[in-house]
């Protein structure tokens, strides 16, 4: 039993980090809104309506944008940082091949996480005037917080 062990811990080693054997290269982040419904679109590429579970890859950064007519753009970064327990695991585990286990994990992108994972967006009402699909529209207030600050004033036009 003990020949057999190089034969299959050194094609195991040359093949896979700890990181990428133990987590995989992908990671879930889940993405939810209030309220519901509203369109997700990660990297430009259209994800579906909230409540949604995206699959990133972990090595890359990531920009969602959420969006639903009549409300602003939320847009989050998903950064990627440096998992710094896989490098415990790939030297423990790995001693005499610690450095080809490392740079598995990295060119993989299992050495990484994903920042957030969980992402609840508060939607908030568009104010004002907005385009969209190539209509205005124009949001008028009657009762004004008094608390606004006035950037300008209309005034009746002159005949």
């Amino acid at each position: 039993m003990r020949r057999l062990l190089p034969f299959v811990a050194l094609p195991m080693a040359l093949l896979f980090g700890c990181a990428t054997i133990l987590t995989g290269t992908s990671q879930n982040v889940n993405i939810s809104s209030a309220p519901a419904k509203a369109r997700v679109t990660i990297d430009t590429r259209y994800m579906g309506e909230t409540p949604v579970v995206a699959e990133l890859k972990k090595g890359e950064n990531h920009t969602i944008l959420v969006e639903m007519e009549g409300y602003e753009t939320a847009a989050i970064a998903v950064s990627k940082s440096v998992n710094g327990w896989w490098i415990v695991g790939d030297v423990v585990l790995m001693s005499y091949l610690f450095w080809l286990g490392l740079g598995i994990d990295f060119a993989t992108g299992a050495i990484y996480k994903l920042t957030p994972d969980n992402i609840d967006v508060n939607l908030r009402k568009t104010i004002g005037a907005s385009m969209e699909g190539g209509s205005l529209t124009i949001c008028v207030i009657m009762n004004p917080d008094p608390s606004w600050v006035s950037i300008g004033q209309l005034k009746p036009l002159k005949h």
